[in-house]
C-alpha cells in the first residue's frame, strides 16, 4: 500500500478555525503558508493562530527574490509610456505617480540605469534618478 501525505495551503479564505480543524480531521500532514500572499510582519500572528487550532506542522513557503509594490489607493494602476514614477521609501497609498516597494530597503540596492520589471513584465521601467528617500523610474512600455 502506498503511503500518501497531504499538504494543504492556507490563505486568506481558509485561515479560520473551521477549515483548519477539518483539515486536521482529514489527516493532513503539513499546512503551508505561502509568503507570496502573506506579509512578513503578519507571520507570527498567523502561526500563533494556526498553532492554537491544530498540532499539524507548518511549512513556510518563501517567495524568493521578488519585490512587491506597496498598497495602492486604487487598482489597477495604468502607467503611461515615458511617464516618470517616484518610488518612495515611506508607506503610502500609491497611485500612477508615486508608490512604494516592499521591502522598503530594496531602494538601497537599486542603481541608476537598472531595469525594473513591474507586475511580472507587464511594465518595464528604468531607474533615472536615485536619492536617499526615493528613486525615479521612466516607464519604457506602459499604456500607449
Amino acid at each position: 500500500m502506498l503511503k500518501k501525505e497531504l499538504l494543504c495551503t492556507l490563505g486568506p479564505s481558509s485561515m479560520n478555525e473551521r477549515v483548519i480543524t477539518r483539515l486536521e480531521d482529514l489527516n493532513v500532514n503539513l499546512l503551508r503558508i505561502n509568503m507570496s500572499h502573506t506579509k512578513v510582519e503578519d507571520l507570527p500572528k498567523i502561526i500563533d493562530f494556526i498553532r492554537s487550532k491544530t498540532s499539524v506542522p507548518i511549512c513556510i513557503d518563501t517567495e524568493g527574490a521578488q519585490v512587491r509594490t506597496g498598497n495602492l489607493a486604487v487598482s489597477p494602476v495604468d502607467l503611461e509610456n515615458n511617464s516618470i514614477v517616484t518610488i518612495v521609501r515611506e508607506k503610502i497609498a500609491g497611485n500612477a505617480k508615486k508608490f512604494n516597494f516592499y521591502p522598503p530597503n530594496i531602494i538601497d540596492e537599486i542603481q541608476v540605469n537598472d531595469l525594473i520589471s513591474i507586475d511580472f513584465n507587464s511594465v518595464i521601467t528604468q531607474v533615472v534618478d536615485k536619492q536617499e528617500d526615493h528613486i525615479k523610474l521612466r516607464v519604457l512600455n506602459g499604456e500607449e
